[in-house]
């Protein structure tokens, strides 16, 4: 799942976006119109302006024709932006497929999301491994 929060809204509410700035000052909702969404597919764009040396972005994907998720990726040490885009937007379609749809199915949610979690991150909060294999 992405470090930090994600949003889910539907296509015709971009503009919830109009007074959200990214860390580069930009609009959000002028990032996500500037993509071209389509099902299953994580778009970026990223700030024009770099106001520290990490690259920070915004990521989108169409879930469905309904529905959309937006979150904020970054270049970093272990993983760039777009990998990180890519590796959260699955994270977040498991997320919606298994933890909040009419059938929900924790076993398959943890085997994804354990597949797909962050390079170098081995601790829940707890700090213990959730993806261990019990002993």
């Amino acid at each position: 799942m992405p470090e930090n929060i994600f949003a889910l809204l539907h296509p015709d509410h971009i503009s919830i976006f109009d007074h959200h700035s990214t860390v580069g000052g930009e609009r959000r909702s002028d990032q996500l119109r500037a993509m071209h969404l389509t099902i299953g597919q994580t778009q970026t764009v990223c700030d024009k302006v770099k106001r520290s040396t990490t690259l920070f972005c915004t990521a989108a994907q169409m879930l469905s024709p309904r529905l959309i998720a937006v979150w904020t990726v970054r270049d970093g040490p272990q993983e760039k932006h777009r990998a990180m885009a890519e590796r959260e937007g699955q994270a977040i379609s498991a997320f919606i497929r298994n933890a909040i749809a009419p059938q929900e199915n924790y076993a398959s949610l943890m085997e994804e999301i354990c597949r797909l979690r962050r390079p170098g991150s081995q601790n829940g909060p707890s700090g213990v491994d959730p993806c261990a294999s019990p002993n």
